[in-house]
């Protein structure tokens, strides 16, 4: 999910297209040049010269579905976002990374990437360890029954990521129209995508989801051992506010 330190200088070259007006050596260092037949829906770049570039990008033909969602990406959340690299090395395929809503049909997959993501960073998995087969449903099912809550109680704030036509990765939230509150609930990458910059795209368009919904804060929790969120979150301007201790307790003893 993070993103590594990677970049040298290069001929000017554009992870969309081609567009020499933004050279590589002005972009964040993390900016890596996508392979052949790749291309990012959200490309991250916080330059001067970025609005002559969506113009070039329409002239060239790009969507303007694409290109509306790489100026609301780059501009919307504010400065000091990374451009987030291509795919990693051996995932299998080209295509296209996009942010789309939630649909029922992706269910059976945001199960197989919840029992995978999970592991030593959920509080089920925790009380396994602690009490193993104490349920009649293992920790996966336990905790993707929280991620079908959500996904099912409020899907329009729900979002999944695809690269091609599979889905590798997903995050929900609720909003509070009330507290005037977002609450990143759950976030999960595909382990073969993680480092990709996929999480950050995904935690990016809920942010601008709460942001369009009016919400003046964003809350998220994680597990004190997840290194990955402890250090993204900081980041992308989440501070620390609170700790929360969980504890448990066996009642047939």
């Amino acid at each position: 999910m993070l993103l590594s330190e990677r970049g040298h200088l290069a001929r000017p070259r554009s992870r969309v297209g081609c567009l020499p007006t933004i050279p590589r050596w002005t972009r964040p260092r993390s900016a890596r040049r996508a392979p052949p037949g790749f291309r990012l829906d959200s490309v991250l770049i916080d330059h001067p010269a970025w609005p002559a570039a969506v113009r070039q990008l329409k002239k060239r033909g790009v969507g303007e579905s694409q290109v509306k969602d790489v100026w609301n990406t780059s501009t919307e959340a504010g400065k000091g976002r990374e451009d987030p690299p291509g795919p990693p090395e051996g995932n299998g395929g080209g295509g296209t990374i996009g942010i789309r809503p939630y649909r029922s049909g992706d269910q059976a997959r945001i199960r197989a990437l919840t029992i995978e993501g999970f592991v030593g960073v959920a509080v089920e998995h925790a009380i396994e360890e602690h009490w193993p087969n104490i349920s009649p449903l293992g920790w996966g099912e336990r905790k993707f029954l929280e991620v079908v809550a959500d996904l099912e109680g409020h899907p329009e704030t729900c979002f999944v990521a695809e690269a091609g036509r599979k889905v590798v990765g997903f995050i929900t939230t609720e909003i509070s129209e009330a507290k005037s509150q977002g609450h990143v609930r759950d976030l999960v990458v595909a382990r073969e995508w993680r480092g990709a910059g996929i999480g950050r795209l995904l935690l990016h368009h809920a942010l601008d989801a709460f942001r369009r919904r009016g919400v003046k804060i964003a809350r998220i929790e994680t597990l004190s051992h997840n290194e990955v969120g402890a250090h993204l979150y900081p980041k992308l301007g989440f501070q620390l506010i609170a700790v929360q201790n969980h504890y448990a307790m066996r009642l047939d003893e």
